[in-house]
């Protein structure tokens, strides 16, 4: 496996847990339908309970408003839902990336086993034995220093 598929597969669990948390977070400011103003008029207060019973703090939903309160709330779930909406795209194609070099990966390989060598019978490997007259040897590889210098060094006569 290859990083770029291990990557992915993060990428997708990464952006799962972001879908689940968004679309809890949709849920939970959708449920507080009731809002109201403190008195100084710089936070909204929403809970899901009825305005008339009085909502714990951990309950308690701080918004500051740039509208009304309840416009507030209707934006603040358009955003969380448009979140929860873009994390399910990203899912997918990092889902469907990791899947397409999954596969690409699979195909490409050949297999390990190897196909069967026909078996040499004991004249013929006789016959097959190379002959030293037709060896040719290989030409040398290129001198290290012949990248640093243009010229070739000559050596000290002694």
């Amino acid at each position: 496996v290859n990083v770029f598929v291990l990557l992915s597969v993060v990428c997708v669990l990464l952006n799962l847990a972001g879908f689940i948390l968004c679309c809890q977070g949709a849920q939970l400011v959708s449920s507080m339908t009731s809002c109201q103003l403190s008195e100084e008029g710089d936070v909204c207060y929403c809970c899901s309970l009825t305005p008339s019973s009085k909502c714990p703090e951990e309950k308690l939903l701080r918004l500051h408003p740039a509208h009304s309160c309840n416009t507030m709330r209707i934006l603040l779930k358009k955003v969380l839902f448009a979140l929860c909406a873009l994390n399910a795209l990203t899912t997918a194609v990092c889902l469907m990336a990791a899947a397409l070099r999954y596969l690409q990966i699979f195909t490409i390989r050949t297999p390990c086993t190897e196909e069967p060598r026909p078996t040499v019978e004991e004249g013929e490997e006789a016959a097959q034995v190379p002959d030293p007259d037709e060896f040719v040897a290989p030409a040398p590889p290129p001198s290290y220093f012949s990248t640093f210098y243009s010229y070739t060094p000559r050596l000290a006569r002694r």
